[in-house]
C-alpha cells in the first residue's frame, strides 16, 4: 500500500517592514525570513523511508541573531526516524530551533521518516 501526501504547504513571512527613516534608527534588528517545506516524493510504500526538507532563508538586509522556532508536526501515518541539518529539531513537539544568521544565509533541516500506515 502507498501513502500519498497531500499538498506541501509553502509559506513566506516578512518579519517587519520599516521605512528608510525607521531603518536608520533600527539598523541590524530586522531580517526578511522565508520558510519552505518539500518532500523527497509524493508517494511512498508503507515501511519505506522518505525525507521532508525544511528550508529557512534570510533575505536580509540584516543578520537575524536571535533563534527562530518553526513548528512542523509530522503528518499522520509517518514515524520519525532521524533529523540532520542546522539547528535542533524536537520530534515530540515538531519544533525546529535555528539561528537564521546573516543576510543571504539558508538553513536546511532534513527529517527522515517511515511511512507507517496507508493513507
Amino acid at each position: 500500500m502507498r501513502t500519498k501526501l497531500g499538498k506541501v504547504v509553502v509559506w513566506c513571512a516578512t518579519i517587519v517592514v520599516l521605512s528608510a527613516a525607521e531603518r536608520a534608527g533600527a539598523a541590524g534588528i530586522f531580517a526578511d525570513l522565508a520558510m519552505s517545506k518539500s518532500a523527497s516524493t509524493i508517494s511512498v510504500q508503507v515501511g519505506q523511508p522518505m525525507q521532508f526538507f525544511l528550508t529557512l532563508s534570510n533575505g536580509g538586509p540584516f543578520a537575524a541573531a536571535t533563534a527562530a522556532t518553526i513548528t512542523d508536526l509530522l503528518p499522520a501515518g509517518f514515524q520519525y526516524v532521524s533529523s540532520a541539518g542546522n539547528g535542533s529539531y524536537n520530534n515530540n513537539t515538531g519544533a525546529w530551533t535555528v539561528t537564521p544568521g546573516a543576510a543571504g544565509t539558508t538553513n536546511v533541516l532534513t527529517i527522515t521518516v517511515l511511512a507507517a500506515t496507508a493513507g
